[in-house]
């Protein structure tokens, strides 16, 4: 008779695109590559790619419906917390539960950014509900380092089960825009480290004539815009978040994808670049040295210098552009949602025969 295994995904209301693209990709791969010894059952009725919601309805959807859908769910073999910011509805299973729960990143406990002290404290609870599980997995090593650092446990204790890319919607293909542009993709909290594009920039642009910056995410704050337009001639191009398709092409036409975080839990985007024949120029903090490889050129974050540098290398060194672009489109074929799904199957065996 299957296992029954319980998801308890994010809730769609928060807005996160890469966690409802991690639960559709589980739903699409999981009963394919693990096999068919689990029944699956989903705290939550799946969803398209929704935006965040308003305030108000986060809050009750966060904390009243959610935990109320998980009351519901009646009994299970294990349950799967796949987003550890949901770790407080661990509270209404049953106290006897067997819990696996994903941990993606812990960056606000180190960068708050825009977080109030009292978000803070709410966080740092609820990232301590994750005690309750039976089985903690992260996404890469350095989440797992400091997840072991804040609930007090072993870091050897912890499985550490890489992230993936959608290989169906991310490979190489005819560029959406031409020019030389290099892309910056993603959120603006302070971690991002997005001050860094400018003086990047700055020391690209000296030897690639019209160098554009074209950002896919959150918009740029003014200040930094006013920055970046003025050591580019006003060549920054704001495109707002886009579907994967549109995306893809990006990636495919880009020089490079310039990533300066400080902090990451995994970094997909890496992995979505390289999978479409994009360079990736990054720093070497935190997680993006496990997810690059060999593959990306890195930077230390404090040195935006550097990463000019390296573009400007791609730009002039055709042999050098070449290389990367294999390179990373080998690093990316390691990384599929077949093997997370059957690494995914391994921890549940592991964790049902506890």
């Amino acid at each position: 008779m299957p296992f029954q295994i319980a998801w308890l995904p994010a809730h769609p209301d928060e807005g996160s695109v890469s966690m409802q693209r991690y639960w559709h990709n589980l739903r699409r791969e999981f009963p394919l590559a693990a096999g068919t010894e689990w029944r699956v059952a989903e705290a939550l009725p799946p969803a398209g790619f929704t935006p965040r919601a308003g305030r108000l309805r986060r809050f009750w959807s966060k904390h009243l419906a959610y935990p109320a859908a998980v009351r519901g769910l009646g009994r299970a073999d294990l349950y799967h917390l796949l987003d550890h910011s949901f770790a407080h509805v661990l509270g209404a299973l049953p106290r006897d539960a067997r819990i696996v729960a994903t941990v993606h990143d812990l960056a606000p406990l180190d960068e708050p950014g825009h977080l109030s002290a009292a978000q803070l404290r709410r966080f740092r609870a609820t990232v301590g509900c994750l005690r309750r599980a039976t089985r903690l997995v992260a996404d890469s090593r350095a989440t797992a380092r400091r997840l072991a650092q804040e609930l007090q446990v072993p870091e050897a204790d912890i499985a550490v089960l890489p992230l993936a890319v959608d290989h169906a919607q991310f490979s190489p293909r005819a560029p959406v825009r031409a020019g030389t542009y290099v892309l910056s993709v993603g959120g603006i909290d302070a971690r991002k480290n997005l001050g860094a594009l400018v003086l990047a920039m700055e020391r690209a642009a000296r030897d690639i004539p019209g160098l554009t910056l074209v950002r896919v995410g959150d918009a740029l704050p003014a200040e930094l815009r006013t920055a970046l337009n003025a050591v580019l001639g006003g060549h920054v191009e704001e495109r707002g978040w886009v579907e994967d398709h549109e995306l893809a092409g990006l990636y495919a036409g880009a020089l490079a994808l310039l990533l300066p975080s400080r902090l990451e839990g995994f970094g997909l985007p890496v992995l979505e670049a390289m999978a479409c024949g994009c360079p990736v120029v990054c720093s070497d903090a935190s997680s993006l040295p496990e997810v690059g490889g060999a593959a990306a050129l890195y930077f230390n974050p404090s040195d935006g210098a550097a990463a000019g540098a390296h573009l400007a290398r791609l730009a002039t060194e055709p042999a050098r552009r070449a290389e990367a672009v294999a390179a990373g489109i080998e690093q990316a074929s390691r990384f599929t949602w077949e093997a997370h799904a059957r690494g995914l199957a391994a921890i549940y065996r592991e964790t049902l025969a506890r």
